[in-house]
């Protein structure tokens, strides 16, 4: 297994830094957070390792193909990568993770609204504290912990905290049901988790009574990602006025990992 390192997050941007202004032939580097962050380095290989509950997600920059691919191999289970890319897949890069030990587990689409309208009033339905542990576990029912990026329990308190998730409550019990998770950037919302086990009417009122909320802050532009092949959520999405705008991203594991 590979030894990761911790720097100081401005020596480590520096090191970054130097490995993006050599091109490199095989990246997935996004501009991640870097707090805690750990780091390998080869010859010509830079790994960055970004630390979640349960398991890592990889980010590496490198010019040389054996060297990266020999480093892949030395990683864990626990190591996942992601790598988006617009409409075709590099197949070069991909290969390159196939050989060193990884499998395409899953494919995730962008959807865009650049249009979205007001529909009704906006009815107040923001999450509180109390509802964390509920929209974790309904979370963790619907969507795959390590490709589906589910936000830690601390993520959630501070979406709750912001305003930035709104939900749906069993009429008896008040426990929670339905929940969607959001963050807006100046006139752009991204719209980031949608889990339900209500009904079909009570789901979608979640995204309509989220885009009366957005309309009436002067937000009319969205976006969200899907799996590829999950037919019943595209179809709701067509619904809404979202179109796929060509950005993809790939989910690569190991093949022993607790599926």
């Amino acid at each position: 297994m590979l030894m990761f390192n911790k720097i100081q997050i401005d020596k480590l941007d520096e090191k970054i830094d130097s490995y993006r202004h050599t091109h490199p032939k095989y990246t997935n580097y996004f501009m991640p957070e870097l707090s805690d962050m750990e780091y390998w380095e080869g010859e010509h290989t830079l790994l960055l390792k970004k630390v979640y509950e349960g398991y890592n997600r990889i980010y590496f920059l490198s010019n040389d193909r054996d060297e990266l691919m020999e480093s892949l191999s030395n990683l864990s289970k626990y190591d996942s990568i992601n790598v988006p890319y617009r409409r075709e897949r590099n197949q070069d890069l991909y290969q390159t993770l196939i050989d060193g030990g990884y499998i395409l587990f899953q494919t995730y689409e962008r959807l865009s609204n650049f249009s979205i309208e007001q529909r009704g009033e906006f009815v107040e339905n923001y999450a509180n504290l109390d509802d964390v542990n509920d929209i974790d576990e309904l979370l963790h029912k619907h969507f795959h912990p390590i490709s589906d990026r589910l936000p830690s329990k601390d993520d959630l308190i501070k979406y709750v905290s912001n305003n930035q998730v709104q939900v749906c409550r069993d009429k008896d019990t008040q426990k929670v049901k339905g929940v969607i998770i959001f963050e807006i950037c100046g006139k752009l919302c991204n719209f980031l988790e949608w889990a339900s086990d209500a009904s079909v009417g009570e789901s979608l009122f979640l995204y309509m009574n989220a885009f009366n909320m957005l309309v009436q802050n002067g937000v009319n532009k969205c976006t969200l990602w899907v799996r590829c092949g999950n037919k019943r959520a595209r179809q709701i999405y067509d619904i809404l006025g979202f179109h796929a705008d060509g950005l993809l991203d790939d989910t690569y594991l190991k093949p022993d990992i607790d599926n």
